[in-house]
């Protein structure tokens, strides 16, 4: 009886554990399936691998690019706990080449996609482009996987080819590796020349081909329209050929001169004489001599209406007499003007505008080159009416004579009736009132005038002295535009300073802050500097750092400064000394420094530990860059600054620490490559001596020199090329394997 009892407590137990088992099964699927799937997700990006688990046994169904990813997903489903298998069931794609994809669009708008793409997201991308572009609803996809897309921004030159064929009646788009053609029929030139435009868009590396067929409607009659008025031209009916079309707009756009020509030309059949391109641009020469007015062609008639001027008549009447295929209709104008009224224009960007009424072609054409000496570079728009009127014979003189009373205005006009003069306008500030009128009497004193100051305000200014004993002065006037919060953070005012600014000044704000930028940049390589900036004159006179680089900061101001001021500087190394150890509080950064080997060096709590040195020193490299001067290993004078902090964390970091640094130059890939190697090597020994010379110890540093071989990015731009030209600090370990 106990044997039987026994045996049904093991039963019991057996029962148990088979029914817990069963009742868990699907989450350890479900859990296996999932790791399994996370294990090989970051290797098969562009066609995700399916997982089917059955119990704890795994099946891998899908696509790979080669047989070492399709390896690398088979070991990591491999590496899932608890999974058995994988039953591998994954097909490696074949290369092919060339590569190709087309897109075919018939005339009713179907499109069919047919050729290669190297994955699933891919041709899932391009069929979505491919609805976006023709529209959805149109897309055939007969798109096969394979293997073998060369380099290149493959998806974005899909994108120019569609986007070409979209505006085609039908054709069809070929990409075959790095090549695109696209071949069709076209409505109008006008479709032809917004391809072009698509073509534009093809990305770097791609070649563009085109053969593209024009619709062209017969016309009957062959006809064209010129109508010129105020506003400008405008052209509008049909060409026979691209090379007419061309030169007919190109003959509307040199008889209009400086007025706007709109409208176009479309291509047609049905032009009557070979001769018609060479008529209709008789026409075109005809209807700029006219004022106003308007060309009509139709097939051999050529009509011409509108108004011109008296002295043009005369030789437009005989160019078009005895043609009987040309028919006109013309008004002449000369009307007769009392008082005579003249009124020249000054802008402030020194273009001139003159309206009025002159005599006669001569008198215009006088007046005109009169006022191009004053204007220099700057235009003259120059509408003015012949009419009769006119004074005196002497009048023409007269106004050219006192053309000279605008020069003495910022902007302004000169006006004229008869004999009578007036000359408005502004003048910068009150000084140039009082000269202007002094000058303008000169010219002529029954010149009236009435002149407004455009600016009342006080001449910009600034002065700026720095000494260790007193610390920082500031006062003057800013410019409108730069605030004296501004002011302060350009010259990196951050210790405190005395004095203030005043605002509203006049001056070029955007001058003065980039000057102010320049001297901020530079402020720092002083130990005791006066600087004043006042009417067009800088005066700098200062003693630089003990060892800083004096004749490189003198250079570097005078090539900032030199443009925009007279610039006086006297400016030499500082005879001051002080024993090792002294501190002090540096009167612009507000920083507490410490004295050592002719360098003041920010005072900096010990730096222990690997991270905590690492990170120290990334965050100034991260804000300030170690810079050179061009193409040699000499420092920037402002990077002594940097290479102070720098030293600083240094000297605590590598103090009984048993850490090691590394200065790595690096170089962007302009020029050769054993050039920018010897270049990095002498750039990282140039800051490993700077260093040194400031009390790091140099049994623990090494300079590396790693050329152009680690960018950290592009070098096809000129912001990439900047951050890859650097130098790095590589903190390690005494027991670090790189040492």
């Amino acid at each position: 009886m106990r044997g039987f009892s026994s045996l049904v407590i093991v039963i019991l137990i057996a029962l148990m554990g088979y029914s817990a088992t069963a009742y868990k099964a699907p989450e350890i699927q479900a859990d296996i399936d999932r790791r399994t799937e996370q294990g090989i997700s970051d290797i098969s990006l562009s066609n995700p691998v399916r997982v089917d688990t059955d119990g704890r046994h795994v099946t891998l169904r899908g696509f790979a690019q080669n047989e070492e990813e399709k390896q690398r997903i088979l070991h990591a489903a491999r590496d899932t706990w608890g999974a058995l298998g994988p039953v591998d069931e994954i097909v490696i794609l074949e290369k092919v080449s060339p590569y190709r994809l087309s897109a075919s669009k018939s005339s009713n708008g179907a499109i069919v996609l047919t050729g290669y793409a190297p994955s699933e997201v891919e041709r899932n991308v391009v069929v979505r482009q491919a609805s976006d572009i023709f529209g959805a609803g149109r897309i055939k996809n007969e798109i096969k996987l394979a293997a073998g897309l060369p380099p290149g921004d493959w998806l974005r030159a899909i994108v120019s080819g569609f986007s070409g064929l979209a505006i085609l009646d039908e054709g069809r788009v070929e990409f075959i590796d790095n090549a695109l053609r696209l071949s069709g029929v076209a409505a109008d030139q006008t479709v032809v020349d917004q391809v072009a435009s698509f073509e534009a868009e093809t990305p770097d590396g791609f070649t563009w081909s085109d053969d593209l067929r024009v619709l062209r409607p017969t016309v009957l009659p062959f006809t064209l329209n010129v109508v010129k008025d105020a506003d400008g031209w405008e052209i509008s009916g049909y060409a026979p050929d691209q090379e007419a079309r061309a030169g007919l707009l190109s003959a509307a756009r040199e008889a209009a001169g400086n007025t706007p020509v709109s409208g176009d030309l479309q291509l047609a059949d049905g032009v009557t004489s070979t001769s018609w391109p060479l008529r209709v641009r008789q026409g075109i020469d005809a209807l700029g001599e006219l004022e106003t007015g308007r060309l009509y062609v139709s097939d051999e008639t050529i009509r011409l209406e509108g108004a011109v001027k008296a002295e043009k008549l005369a030789a437009l009447r005989s160019a078009t007499n005895n043609r009987p295929d040309w028919e006109t209709d013309l008004v002449v104008l000369r009307p007769t003007i009392r008082p005579y009224v003249l009124d020249l224009v000054k802008t402030k960007d020194g273009d001139w505008t003159l309206r009025g009424v002159v005599n006669s072609e001569a008198d215009r054409d006088a007046l005109i080159e009169a006022v191009s000496e004053l204007a220099g570079e700057g235009t003259i728009d120059a509408k003015l009416q012949l009419a009769d009127g006119m004074p005196g014979a002497d009048w023409s003189v007269f106004v050219r004579d006192r053309l000279k009373a605008l020069e003495t205005v910022e902007s302004g006009s000169l006006g004229f009736s008869d004999y009578n003069v007036t000359l408005k306008g502004v003048v910068a500030t009150p000084e140039a009132r009082l000269s202007a009128n002094e000058q303008v009497a000169e010219i002529d004193p029954k010149i009236s005038t009435d002149l407004d100051e455009l600016d009342k305000r006080l001449l910009a200014s600034f002065s700026l002295t720095l000494s260790p004993e007193d610390g920082v002065r500031i006062g003057g006037v800013l410019p409108t535009g730069l605030t004296s919060q501004e002011a302060v953070d350009a010259l990196g005012l951050k210790g405190g300073y005395e004095g203030e600014f005043s605002e509203n000044g006049r001056g070029d704000a955007d001058i003065w802050r980039r000057d102010m930028t320049v001297i901020g940049e530079y402020l720092p390589e002083f130990e005791a500097v006066d600087i004043s900036l006042k009417s067009g004159r800088a005066a700098i006179a200062g003693e630089t750092f003990e060892k800083s680089d004096t004749e490189q900061v003198l250079r570097k101001l005078t090539e900032a400064l030199d443009s925009n001021w007279r610039p006086e500087f006297a400016i030499k190394t500082t005879d001051r000394r002080y024993a090792d150890g002294t501190r002090r509080t540096n009167p612009l950064s507000g920083q507490k420094e410490e004295y050592r080997r002719g360098f003041w060096l920010p005072v900096v709590t010990n730096s222990a530990g690997l991270d905590t040195c690492r990170n120290r020193t990334a965050i100034i490299l991260a804000s300030n860059k170690i810079t050179f001067l061009t193409n040699q290993n000499r420092l920037d004078a402002r990077a002594r600054r940097i290479i102070n902090d720098l030293s600083a964390i240094a000297i605590g970091c590598l103090q009984d620490t048993g850490l090691a640094l590394e200065i790595g130059g690096h170089t962007d890939s302009r020029g050769a490559a054993r050039f920018n190697q010897r270049l990095s090597e002498a750039r990282a020994q140039a800051v490993l001596e700077a260093l040194v010379a400031r009390g790091v110890d140099e049994d623990v540093l090494n300079a590396v020199g790693y050329g152009e071989k680690e960018p950290i990015a592009s070098n096809a731009t000129r912001k990439g090329r900047s951050a890859n030209r650097r130098i790095s600090f590589k903190w390690l370990d005494a027991i670090d394997d790189d040492l």
